[in-house]
């Protein structure tokens, strides 16, 4: 049976989640994918004749700037995966100082405040590469694209375990398209696994997980009619 672990940059799949949220709101028909459950989904790949899911891990950062409701929906999330055996793996958010790049900004060297993740890339690829040489895989499922993570796939492959990366669609001018890097895809066994919005909404957490219930913001128009 061929052991399988999986990897998941929570960011890297909430960002375009809430797009389409915010698309399916607009149209007047809110689609809420956030209470999602990864093993189900990961398992829903698998063959399971051949491939077992032994463990999934969930790399993710809580921000305190995001609002108290937002931080307390996040951490909601995150305890009813933990609640149901997902590893879960914290990052940071860094102050970072950027240039005001508004065209016809008359004061060029404005700067502001953003927030960017930290540690995430590094966690991911750190265990990934300690599972692989503690051999405790045969197959890994990356849902990821950022291409930080090409050395530690490599390194790897060149342990003979494979790998295999996931995506979603993302909008980018407006129109969602798969959110693949050919260089991962070079780097990893064949082609993405293109994770459709159809699959998601079958792959959603029970409305309560343990003492967790998923929060009405997330909640899309058939779970009001519940």
């Amino acid at each position: 049976m061929k052991r399988v672990i999986a990897y998941i940059d929570g960011f890297n799949f909430y960002h375009p989640i809430d797009d389409y949220y915010q698309e399916t709101k607009n149209q007047g028909n809110a689609i809420c994918l956030k209470w999602l459950d990864y093993p189900s989904l990961i398992n829903s790949f698998l063959n399971f004749k051949t491939e077992k899911l032994i463990e999934t891990k969930f790399f993710t950062t809580v921000c305190e700037d995001f609002g108290e409701d937002a931080k307390n929906r996040h951490l909601r999330y995150i305890n009813a995966l933990e609640s149901i055996g997902v590893k879960i793996y914290h990052g940071k958010f860094l102050p970072k100082h950027q240039k005001c790049k508004v065209r016809g900004c008359t004061h060029p060297n404005k700067r502001y405040i953003t927030r960017e993740e930290k540690r995430t890339d590094v966690n991911i690829a750190v265990q990934l590469v300690k599972d692989s040489f503690e051999d405790n895989f045969d197959k890994a499922i990356l849902l990821s694209a950022d291409t930080d993570l090409i050395p530690a796939i490599q390194l790897v492959k060149e342990h003979r375990k494979e790998v295999i990366p996931a995506c979603t669609m993302t909008k980018r001018n407006n129109c969602f398209v798969w959110s693949k890097s050919a260089d991962i895809e070079n780097a990893a066994d064949g082609q993405f696994l293109e994770v459709k919005w159809n699959r998601l909404k079958r792959h959603l957490l029970s409305r309560t997980v343990g003492k967790w219930e998923m929060p009405k913001e997330y909640m899309s128009k058939e779970d009001f009619a519940k």
